[in-house]
């Protein structure tokens, strides 16, 4: 008698799965129809490769800049990190 409710609710989430797939699956297919359309309505950019090639060196320029950013915050807040562990160390050392 108790496995009866379980084929029941088993068969019910079936169901419910069998739905739910072709909801998904239309969703999926709206959604790539969306997508070409978009890509249909928005072409390529034209850009010559000496244009392509200087907004490379461009990228390559300001990334190294913002490594040396980085590279000398991180310095400047380990050596502010260490100033205040060796005051406190001093100040306790002078304390006791």
């Amino acid at each position: 008698m108790g496995t009866l409710g379980c084929i029941n609710d088993m068969l019910r989430r079936d169901k419910e799965n069998r739905e739910l797939r072709k909801v998904s699956k239309e969703r999926l297919h709206a959604t790539h129809q969306r997508l070409l359309s978009v890509k249909e309505a928005s072409p390529l950019p034209d850009i010559t490769s000496e244009d392509l090639s200087e907004i490379i060196h461009q990228t390559q320029i300001r990334e190294s800049a913002e490594r040396k950013h980085f590279f000398r915050f991180t310095l400047t807040f380990l050596g502010v990190i260490l100033l205040v562990i060796l005051l406190l160390a001093a100040l306790i050392l002078l304390i006791v």
